[in-house]
């Protein structure tokens, strides 16, 4: 059982390594532009809209 844990994790992290490679290629050629943090909070209060609250513990 654990060399099948270890063979999964192993996996993963491959897939996990890929996935941050492929990321990084496409967003090197694209320019993050700045916001301001209006913007920004504008932003993220649309993302919550239609969606169940977010429960505070």
């Amino acid at each position: 059982m654990n060399s099948e844990n270890t063979k999964f994790d192993e996996t993963y992290h491959i897939q996990v390594k890929d996935a941050i490679s492929a990321i990084a290629s496409i967003v090197s050629n694209c320019p993050v532009n700045p916001v301001t943090i209006d913007e920004f909070e504008k932003a993220l209060k649309t993302m919550h809209k239609g969606k169940a609250a977010d429960i505070l513990v």
